[in-house]
């Protein structure tokens, strides 16, 4: 005999089936935030290169330009966050993270256009932390939450895992630049990023705070399956609404 009393496993049935239902129900909330993970790979492996994953020596100013990048777009994004939808922030981050790939990719061995890419590319970063942060606790159910803002981390970390292997696997003697395959990553991800830019929901809060109530209305029908105007809706928009009164008075 196991030893396990029966009554556990129907217990594990039920928690995973509801488990399946909320995935099922929040899906379009994980689905909203895609396009910011593309962005988030390529901050990694600009982390990395800032770490010292990088083939050939780098001057000071090389390895911290990139972080200096990521303050002025997150200083920029914490401005422009109160004005602007969250798909021009994806828009245009995305689109610095393709110019930067399109750099690294073209000029492998330009120490100036390098500097330039590693700029653009830290505030394409800094541009989408603070509205990714913003929209992910806005858009998201409080059981999935965590999940969502946590997809930064594990998008970030996953970047370093990229760089960091291929640049302790490259071989010596490639007259391919490592610089190169590092754009090639970065116009990828970017590239994807703008494609599913549309995918993009925005935070009923934000329509909200601008007494757009019937684009709020849209937004939680369309953040929730089925995507279907319902009372339980109307209900949570009231509750929003509750939300932002509570905290701006």
């Amino acid at each position: 005999e196991l030893g396990v009393p029966l009554h556990w496993f129907s217990t594990i049935r039920r928690v995973l089936r509801n488990l399946k239902m909320t995935f099922w129900e929040d899906r379009p909330q994980t689905i909203a935030i895609i396009p910011d993970a593309f962005i988030f790979l390529t901050s990694g492996m600009n982390l990395a290169l800032s770490l010292g994953y990088y083939y050939n020596p780098a001057t000071k100013h090389f390895l911290f330009s990139w972080l200096v990048g990521v303050i002025i777009g997150a200083l920029l994004s914490a401005y422009l966050v109160q004005f602007l939808i969250k798909r021009y922030f994806v828009l245009i981050s995305s689109f610095l993270v393709v110019v930067a790939g399109i750099l690294y990719t073209a000029f492998p061995f330009d120490d100036i256009a390098l500097l330039a890419a590693r700029y653009i590319n830290g505030i394409g970063t800094g541009l989408i932390i603070v509205p990714f942060i913003v929209h992910c606790s806005e858009i998201s159910a409080t059981r999935k939450r965590g999940f969502g803002l946590g997809l930064e981390q594990l998008c970030i970390s996953l970047g370093v895992f990229i760089q960091a292997t291929y640049i302790s696997l490259w071989n010596a003697g490639s007259t391919f630049s490592p610089m190169r395959i590092h754009g090639i990553f970065c116009l990828g991800f970017g590239l994807g990023a703008l494609g599913l830019a549309y995918l993009v929901i925005e935070s009923p809060i934000f329509y909200i705070r601008r007494a757009n109530d019937a684009q709020a209305l849209n937004s939680l029908t369309c953040l929730q399956l089925p995507a279907v105007l319902s009372d339980e809706k109307k209900l949570l928009l009231v509750e929003h609404k509750n939300y932002v009164l509570l905290n701006e008075y």
